[in-house]
């Protein structure tokens, strides 16, 4: 809109994550054990409003597709919202641990294995970068923060938009790879790495010192 308005050397000022909180190190044994969860066994987490503008119904058929053949998996809820009664009792296998936030909330990403984001309501969805900073491989739909930042097999693993059976296909698939775990977990922290709040910052000077000199090329911060 701004481009056809005539405005020049228009840039768009990513979003960041402070990578210092939601980090990997944070893993908490202690915490993991106080779920009933062994040292090699994945956590599936979910954080965010338990609404039905989530699509948080997927989250929670993902989740029971999974118990036949993984009678002990772990689903741990944050949040709270109008369907958190409901999806109690549709999925009382879970642990609903209510609102968190802070260290807390940051413990509790970086000691889980796998985010499930099923939302299609999103503008971008600051929980996805929040859930790759602490090193888990996020499901999704290519869509908002994962349209812009995932790459399927890379940082995610992620569905066609809306594609509900893919969704949980693709968390069938990484509980049976391990590795696959380990190598998106890797590659999703690296990815927010590259998205700290400092380099969003340090690229916005840049990117205002060019448009005062009048600079059309030269070195970004590969943002």
């Amino acid at each position: 809109v701004l481009s056809n308005q005539g405005f020049k050397q228009l840039c768009i000022m990513s979003r960041g994550i402070d990578s210092r909180h939601f980090n990997p190190e944070k893993r908490s044994n202690q915490l993991r054990a106080s779920w009933g969860v062994k040292s090699d066994e994945p956590v599936l987490l979910y954080v965010g409003r338990m609404a039905a503008e989530k699509n948080i119904g997927l989250v929670a058929a993902s989740y029971r597709a999974q118990l036949k053949n993984h009678p002990d998996l772990k689903l741990v809820m944050v949040g709270d919202g109008p369907l958190k009664t409901e999806l109690e009792q549709q999925i009382p296998e879970a642990l609903f641990v209510g609102v968190k936030r802070g260290d807390e909330l940051a413990q509790i990403y970086a000691s889980s294995d796998i985010f499930l984001f099923a939302s299609l309501s999103e503008t971008f969805g600051n929980v996805v970068t929040e859930a790759m900073s602490s090193g888990l491989a996020v499901v999704g739909y290519d869509d908002a923060a994962l349209a812009e930042l995932g790459v399927h097999h890379h940082n995610a693993v992620i569905a066609p938009k809306a594609n509900a059976e893919q969704f949980i296909s693709n968390l069938t698939e990484l509980l049976s790879q391990p590795e696959l775990i380990a190598k998106i977990s890797t590659n999703a922290q690296a990815t927010c790495q590259n998205r700290s709040w400092q380099r969003i910052s340090d690229q916005f000077y840049f990117d205002v010192q060019r448009a005062c000199t009048g600079q059309t090329t030269g070195e970004t911060y590969g943002i």
